[in-house]
């Protein structure tokens, strides 16, 4: 296996993932301007998330120019439709398991700052935007740039920062398990089934919105049949996937051996300045967001 270089040396996915992340730091400024002012300049780039969007670009430009060099985890491998959809109720529990858990124990307050959007415009951003730039962040770029660590470093890390770039405080811990999963697809399989389970996932946490928006009565008997059919949908794959033990290889990533801790020890050593930097971001914006103490 190939060695780790000790020595340290600029990381430019982490230097891009700064960029990413002070976006966090932005939105605290220009929700406070939009309270305070009617510009409507403001309000758009708000509204349409058109500040998110321009943080992107470095990170979209580094995928685009690197992407024949590094080929960002393109395999021969096809994931078949049985374990695409194991893997999909996988996350699906995931999600809906720790975020029960998290609100029920949870007792964060947030503070009234937090403007809402109208919900079309995080529907559409949602399913057809998010899904694609967080899978080309994190899986892509950050991850792709990491295996020089070793794939597990890379998966946590990656996963991590995934996690800490979701703003609301109870989807930090489902977002770090999400990742995980992703971004053993990504390794095993391809970007591109990443990026369709994102979707997929996303379409679904925003179902209840979907019919909402349509605001007829009838719609909410739907609404209560398919998050049943759902529920038991997800469960019988995800009981599938537990006997194919599907999941086993996926978690496995927490088994550290001694050349694993090595590698998260020199990744630490060689790039504790850019988390630092990271984490100092994320806690701002909580803090801004929440009250935490």
């Amino acid at each position: 296996m190939q060695k780790v270089m000790k020595s340290t040396k600029k990381d430019i996915s982490l230097i891009l993932c700064i960029i990413y992340f002070s976006y966090l730091i932005f939105k605290i400024f220009i929700q406070k301007e939009i309270i305070m002012t009617n510009n409507s300049i403001l309000k758009t780039i708000y509204f349409f998330k058109i500040d998110k969007l321009l943080f992107c670009i470095p990170i979209l430009y580094y995928f685009i120019k690197n992407n024949k060099v590094n080929e960002y985890f393109k395999t021969n491998r096809k994931l078949n439709i049985g374990d695409f959809i194991t893997y999909f109720a996988l996350i699906f529990w995931i999600d809906i398991l720790l975020n029960f858990l998290i609100s029920f124990i949870g007792n964060i307050e947030e503070k009234k700052l937090i403007i809402y959007r109208p919900i079309y415009i995080e529907i559409i951003y949602a399913i057809f935007i998010a899904p694609i730039l967080e899978e080309i962040i994190f899986r892509g770029v950050l991850m792709a740039n990491l295996k020089k660590y070793g794939i597990k470093t890379a998966i946590i890390v990656s996963s991590l920062f995934f996690g800490l770039s979701h703003y609301n405080v109870y989807m930090i811990i489902p977002a770090f398990f999400i990742g995980i999963v992703l971004s053993y697809i990504v390794y095993k399989y391809s970007i591109k089934y990443s990026i369709l389970i994102h979707l997929l996932i996303n379409i679904v946490a925003r179902i209840p919105e979907i019919i909402f928006i349509l605001k007829k009565e009838k719609n909410i008997f739907f609404l209560g049949m398919i998050s049943i059919l759902l529920f038991i949908f997800c469960l019988v794959f995800f009981i599938i996937g537990l006997k194919k033990r599907n999941y086993r290889d996926v978690f496995s990533v927490f088994k550290l051996n001694e050349e694993d801790r090595k590698n998260i020890v020199i990744f630490l050593k060689n790039n504790i300045l850019y988390i630092l930097v990271i984490f100092i971001i994320v806690f701002s914006n909580l803090l801004f967001n929440y009250r935490l103490f």
